[in-house]
């Protein structure tokens, strides 16, 4: 997964023998022009859905549940996006700072986990409503500074704690059953070279 996302697949170029002919003719960057024209379909799924923060904790959780039956994370799907939307609004507009990350890396990298929870309260106490959960940060940042720091407490629960690593996990399942499936992303560029130099090969004229 992590290799694929590396790839350079918005780089598109269709492979003609007749391109090797140039004496600097560069293979390398053709075998990977030709993995991606293979493999598109792959990276259509994972365009938007990559999240590279979520690899490490991503295999953590594999070797932990292994052959358990766990939550689909897809199902929060629609809620997570929304969440994201509303801490990515607030990071930008608040005039608070939540940490070194940008609010638009929030989506790649995920959100300060502290935001993402407060962000998820509000949207639920909102019927789950964008600009009235905005209108309930805005309250809360508009009053007044309290005299008893010990009232008020409220015990808050990220609902979206692993969701990302969850949501890798769930992609990288995706990949392996998209046909056609890449298992070893060098083996594939080895078969790839292979398969154009010989046809290459082939498309060279004969002697005479």
């Amino acid at each position: 997964m992590d290799k694929l996302h590396r790839h350079p697949s918005y780089q598109r170029w269709v492979f003609h023998p007749v391109q090797a002919q140039l004496p600097g003719f560069d293979w390398k960057q053709a075998v990977q022009h030709e993995f991606t024209e293979q493999f598109w379909g792959i990276f259509e799924r994972l365009r938007f859905r990559y999240v590279p923060g979520a690899k490490a904790r991503a295999k953590d959780l594999v070797e932990r549940f292994a052959g358990l039956e766990v939550f689909d994370p897809d199902a929060l799907k629609a809620s997570y996006e929304l969440t994201l939307q509303l801490a990515a609004f607030v990071a930008r507009n608040s005039g608070l700072e939540f940490g070194r990350l940008k609010p638009d890396e929030y989506r790649w990298k995920g959100a300060p986990p502290a935001l993402l929870a407060l962000c998820a309260l509000l949207l639920s106490v909102s019927d789950w409503e964008l600009n009235a959960a905005i209108d309930k940060f805005a309250r809360i940042l508009a009053a007044p500074e309290p005299t008893d720091l010990l009232l008020g407490n409220v015990l808050g629960l990220n609902p979206f704690h692993d969701y990302a690593a969850w949501q890798f996990v769930v992609l990288a399942q995706e990949v392996a059953q998209q046909p056609p499936g890449v298992r070893l992303y060098g083996d594939e560029l080895i078969r790839i070279e292979a398969e154009l130099r010989e046809a290459h090969r082939l498309w060279l004229p004969g002697p005479g």
